[in-house]
């Protein structure tokens, strides 16, 4: 049979092989030779009529093989065996347009053993029940990679970048490689660190290029660009890698919209061309104080309502009152919610609140802190009592908030001000929300593309857990320190840092942030007092890991700013992904690569070579 098979293909000029993409193209009559994996057991329908399927990266054909010796030959051939096939193009029998390839001729190229698990389609879907855990799917990574979704997604990856770095090339941007053996800098996420085979010394690898590219500026590359491999040794999740891909930007002597506006005109080509959309620009810009005070969250999803109200001017405190610091007062009104949520989902969300830590805002929530009320026609103006009893609650708050029978009232005390990422009721409506639309309660159309600016960010925030001591610091950067302030509030600087406002912008898409980045202080003078005098590192410690960029700004550094988009993230979003996972070809799980099964231990005479020795 398998000589049959060879005699018959090397017999003949054979058409040039095409992918099965074009080949389903090309029209019923047409004769074709394509290759691929065979997708499932072949099934004989009666005595020599075998149907098949065939698959590669670009599409899936049906195949149908009438001669003896070609269905014996796709019989014999196992699931996910790599084949080629010469036949000719029919009209699949009752099914529209599609079409059919009767085989004429078969080639078993590599014959597949037994398979880890079921490679259908639908078995290997994410969310289907037969799917494998995803530690055997990363195993054996190479064959999920063969499926048609993830296959797509891969595309889309590539698709998007060659976009993205046609655009930056017609804007005037060059390309440039950065290091990827750094030096350590431990104040940020925890490094990968590369052992020398100089005794006591590491190269780390770079949790973004920020400080080459920065010096780039100094040395002339007015507009830098560059798909930057980052590492950080975190935990890793849906949207974390411990390694990851940013479009890392530059450009010197550009204010931030200018830079605002190069990112809409990116992302705006981006959807036409991939997605086949228009979006209107310029983005909405919101600052970070409208962002926490009316979502709660700095990087607020706007395609739903369930905004929150700063009602804290309704609530006076009692002359006896324990403890009257906790005098912010905040609520979001779920509409017709009491019959939305049942109190079952409302316990839940309150619980899952109550499990969350908000070091800004005390800690941990107490349950008297946070509660759930329905509002009813018999309760129109005392729904709140026995809320926050240290406080006398005026009539008009209920007016104000003008919830009506059959509202769910979510309400929060806390510390007053806004720091962080997120408020309690930032996550309340964040989770609220979520609860909403798994119960199909709340719709949000998947093709619903809010993007937003929000800027004004403080340039630097409270340290949560300060160091005891004194000339510790008690402010940490709120980006990274290496952001100026904004030019009418740079004179706080040296007398109240925490009044700066930051030149720092973030781009949110329904939700997630997908880049951030800042203008940079390019004054030496001013980077080094944010160092000293703010951040309180050591002389010594700012001569280590700084002294080469200071050195940079001292020299003749243009004004300056940036931007980091995290591409992973970006293209999940562009294929309806739910994880990273879905859009890298190799992804770590649980700080490792199971197809590799890296990180290995290594042996005594290597580790011996770097100074090195593992203590038990």
């Amino acid at each position: 049979m398998s000589h049959f098979v060879r005699r018959a293909l090397s017999t003949a000029a054979q058409p040039a092989r095409i992918n099965i993409g074009s080949a389903t193209a090309a029209g019923a009559g047409s004769v074709v030779q394509v290759a691929g994996w065979l997708g499932g057991r072949p099934k004989r329908i009666g005595t020599s009529l075998v149907f098949g399927s065939l698959r590669d990266w670009t599409g899936t054909v049906q195949l149908v093989a009438t001669d003896e010796a070609a269905s014996a030959a796709l019989l014999d051939a196992s699931p996910e065996s790599v084949v080629r096939v010469v036949g000719t193009l029919r009209a699949k029998h009752g099914a529209g347009n599609s079409l059919e390839l009767n085989v004429d001729k078969f080639e078993l190229l590599n014959k597949a053993d037994a398979l880890p698990f079921d490679t259908h389609q639908k078995a290997l879907a994410p969310g289907s029940a037969t799917r494998p855990n995803d530690e055997t799917l990363l195993k054996y990574r190479y064959i999920e990679l063969r499926q048609p979704w993830l296959a797509s997604n891969l595309q889309t990856r590539s698709k998007t970048a060659f976009t993205i770095r046609s655009l930056l090339n017609d804007e005037g941007f060059i390309e440039v490689e950065t290091p990827c053996l750094f030096k350590s800098t431990p104040e940020g996420a925890r490094e990968f660190l590369v052992p020398t085979r100089t005794k006591g010394m590491f190269f780390a690898l770079p949790q973004s290029p920020q400080q080459f590219k920065q010096v780039l500026m100094a040395g002339g590359v007015e507009k830098y660009f560059q798909f930057a491999r980052c590492f950080r040794d975190e935990a890793v999740g849906a949207d974390r890698q411990q390694e990851f891909t940013q479009v890392d930007l530059e450009m010197s002597f550009v204010k931030q919209r200018d830079i605002m506006g190069l990112i809409e005109r990116m992302i705006c080509k981006v959807w036409k061309d991939i997605m086949h959309t228009e979006i209107s620009s310029p983005f909405r810009v919101i600052t970070y104080n409208e962002a926490m005070s009316r979502y709660g969250s700095d990087k607020p999803d706007t395609r739903y309502g369930l905004e929150v109200q700063n009602v804290s001017a309704f609530f006076e405190a009692n002359p006896s009152a324990a403890d009257a610091s906790r005098n912010m007062f905040e609520a979001i009104v779920v509409p017709n919610g009491s019959k939305l949520l049942n109190s079952k989902k409302v316990a839940s969300i309150l619980n899952t609140i109550q499990q969350e830590s908000f070091p800004y805002y005390g800690g941990s929530v107490s349950p008297r802190d946070l509660v759930a009320r329905n509002v009813k026609s018999e309760n129109l103006t005392s729904w709140a009592n026995g809320f926050a009893s240290d406080f006398t609650i005026s009539p008009a708050f209920y007016s104000h908030i003008n919830a009506q029978p059959g509202d769910l009232v979510f309400l929060n005390q806390r510390k007053p001000g806004y720091l962080g990422g997120h408020t309690i009721m930032g996550r309340t409506r964040l989770i609220t929300a979520k609860t909403m639309v798994e119960s199909n309660v709340l719709v949000i159309p998947p093709d619903q593309w809010n993007f937003l600016w929000v800027v004004d960010f403080p340039l630097f925030t409270p340290v949560a857990e300060p160091a005891s001591g004194p000339g510790a610091a008690v402010l940490e950067a709120t980006h990274h320190p290496f952001t100026a302030p904004m030019e009418e509030d740079a004179h706080h600087l040296r007398t109240n840092p925490q009044l700066c406002r930051a030149q720092h912008y973030d781009i949110v898409l329904n939700g997630c942030e997908i880049g951030g980045g800042s203008i940079r202080a390019h004054n030496p003078d001013t980077q080094r007092y944010i160092l000293s005098q703010i951040l309180k590192l050591s002389d010594e410690k700012i001569q280590t890991d700084f002294g080469h960029l200071l050195d940079a700004l001292r020299f003749g550094c243009p004004p300056h700013g940036g931007i980091a988009l995290g591409f992973d993230r970006f293209v999940s979003i562009l294929c309806g992904a739910s994880s990273i996972r879905d859009v890298i070809a190799f992804p770590k799980l649980k700080g490792g690569d199971l197809f590799a099964g890296s990180p290995t231990l290594v042996g005594e005479k290597a580790l011996e070579t770097y100074h090195i020795k593992v203590k038990e």
